[in-house]
């Protein structure tokens, strides 16, 4: 019992010292980034008094608690304790007790604690990382990335400027967890340096790094693509125009068409006209309402929805109608190379009215004749089976198969293919009465004479003396002369450079059973011809009809008609190709067969 009684003793003698020494009062306390500062006071009201304080700070991450120990002041005067190190925004437990104890001790007695919850200073805000994202005429975009370090923040504030950060707009305040912003209030093709601003809790600012974008402008439409003519939609009044069209900014909008604008120059135009505007999708406009065969410039260039004017494409243009006139027609002479006497017929024409060409030739620059036929794009035509020394001269016209024939275009004077040789003998010499008259016809074996020297001698090895001569092509003769009942008769063609040899001889007799009434036989002339044969029938041979049958090379009738007897025998060789020919004239009874040969 008196053991219980003094163990009573001790605990109430215990609590009546420790009463005497009482908490610490908190006077102040202040914060930082990294540090705690609390201002304290020991109550002092029993001796003997408080002789120490202890504070400790903990929690906030703290793997050990951070403590302090300092004597109280006699008479209850302030303490203060500094923690540093500590982690900015962070909350802290702060405990401070007093103790009788004027050093730190194991045996010491602590009092109750006062306890106070800091917060230090929050740190300032990470730097953003800025970047751009998007641009185009209507909007910039950026976006950014915010790192882990620093402390929170509460707030976003992205920035522009339109002098390199000389002057900054406010864009928008944005929210801490927002990471994209797209500016629509931009300025087409202005030079714009964007910055961001991150912010903490107590206002502190952190800046970004500037992004500088040139703001993509608005750009006229590109212009159409292969501009064209349709040649199959062209008419004598309407030429279609066709085109391909450009690729469009569909994702920016920069360069959106909203029209084509069709412009026409037509020849009593100083300037360009808008025609029409076109859908800006369209790939073809038809030019209606023009003149046959009129030349037009026709342009065509885009408008944007922003109203700037593209880059023109232009043409010229010709609608349809009769062939264009060609130009510049000319004949050159050469040899081939075989050996053959050419001239090469040639002009100027562009071919895109034309479908073929009329070549003709003229050896007196009157009388002209078909030569041949061109195709379009071939815009020569050989002669060939000329005859030397001859001048030719030529004209030329183009014609399509639906609006008609040009004018004539005419060479301006004449061309010659020299002579290369002599002439050939002719050959086939015929002597046969015509009336009182010797008449003389031969076949003609060259195309290089000049003429036929025509010789006569009274016996067969005698002297031959020239008695008349004849032009070229002409392959008769008729002697008026003869005197004798016998006569030898020889040809010879001749040009410049010399006669040819003679022919073999005729010989013609005045018997007395004939009376030089026997009759000449059936002649055709010239031979070689270019355009026409005259045929010539003694009278005592024709009958009431004569019938002539041309036949080709390939013994082809290609000609056959019957005349009358009172009418002219004149065969039309023009449509005929240079060759050979024969013509069988049959009359009375008599048939005969010419060769003939078509220059």
């Amino acid at each position: 019992m008196r053991k219980l009684l003094y163990s009573f003793f001790l605990i109430f003698v215990g609590n009546m010292a420790s009463a005497q020494v009482l908490a610490p009062t908190f006077l102040s306390e202040t914060s930082t980034k990294n540090g705690i500062e609390v201002v304290l006071a020991a109550k002092d009201d029993v001796l003997p008094a408080t002789k120490g304080i202890k504070v400790i700070v903990s929690g906030g991450g703290l793997t050990t608690p951070l403590e302090k120990f300092e004597p109280a002041t006699a008479g209850g005067g302030n303490v203060t304790f500094k923690f540093s190190g500590l982690k900015p925004g962070t909350r802290y437990t702060v405990t401070a007790t007093g103790t009788t104890c004027a050093v730190v001790s194991g045996a010491c007695t602590y009092v109750s604690p006062e306890v106070r919850y800091i917060t230090t200073v929050v740190d300032f805000p990470p730097r953003a990382v800025l970047q751009e994202e998007g641009n185009c005429p209507q909007f910039v975009g950026v976006n950014w990335t915010i790192p882990d370090t620093g402390g929170p923040v509460t707030n976003l504030v992205l920035k522009k400027s339109y002098n390199d950060g000389a002057e900054w707009h406010t864009v928008a305040h944005l929210a801490p967890h927002i990471r994209s912003y797209y500016d629509s209030g931009v300025m087409p093709g202005i030079h714009t340096t964007y910055m961001l601003h991150t912010v903490n809790a107590v206002g502190e600012i952190t800046s970004s790094n500037n992004v500088k974008v040139q703001v993509r402008p608005y750009v006229a439409p590109d212009r159409a693509i292969n501009f064209r003519s349709s040649l199959s939609h062209k008419t004598n009044s309407t030429i279609r125009v066709a085109w391909d069209n450009p690729e469009q900014d569909f994702g920016c909008r920069s360069n959106i068409r909203a029209a084509w604008y069709i412009m026409l120059k037509r020849g009593w135009d100083k300037e360009y006209k808008v025609y029409a505007a076109a859908n800006p999708n369209a790939t073809y406009y038809d030019i209606t309402g023009l003149e046959q065969n009129e030349i037009v410039e026709i342009g065509i260039f885009p408008i944007s929805d922003k109203d700037l004017m593209g880059h023109w494409a232009s043409l010229k243009d010709k609608t349809f109608g009769v062939a264009s006139k060609p130009s510049n027609v000319i004949g050159v002479a050469f040899q081939d190379k075989i050996g053959t006497s050419v001239i090469d017929v040639e002009w100027t024409h562009d071919g895109s009215d034309a479908d073929y060409y009329i070549v003709e030739i003229s050896t007196d620059g009157k009388n002209f004749r078909q030569m041949g036929i061109a195709k379009s794009g071939e815009n020569h035509l050989k002669h060939v089976n000329l005859s030397e020394g001859l001048p030719y001269t030529y004209r030329v016209k183009a014609g399509n198969y639906i609006y008609g024939e040009s004018d004539w275009a005419y060479m301006n004077g004449y061309v010659t293919y020299g002579y290369s040789a002599i002439p050939n003998a002719p050959y086939g010499l015929q002597a046969k009465w015509s009336g009182s008259n010797v008449m003389l016809t031969w076949v003609d074996d060259s195309n290089k004479e000049e003429k036929y020297v025509i010789e006569r001698a009274s016996i067969a090895d005698g002297v031959f003396q020239e008695i008349g001569e004849v032009g070229r092509s002409i392959n008769m003769y008729s002697d008026a002369t003869m005197k004798g009942d016998t006569a030898y008769y020889r040809v010879k063609a001749e040009n410049p450079l010399g006669l040819s040899g003679a022919s073999k001889v005729a010989k013609i007799v005045k018997a007395a059973t004939t009376s030089g009434t026997t009759p000449v036989g059936i002649l055709a002339y010239p031979n070689p011809t270019i355009d026409r044969l005259n045929i010539s029938i003694p009278g005592d041979l024709l009958g009431d009809n004569v019938a002539v049958k041309v036949y080709n090379s390939a013994n082809s009738l290609v000609y056959t008609k019957n005349f009358t007897r009172s009418s002219d025998i004149d065969v039309d060789f023009k449509r005929f190709t240079p060759g050979i020919y024969n013509v069988v004239v049959e009359t009375a009874g008599i048939k005969e067969t010419k060769k003939i040969v078509k220059n």
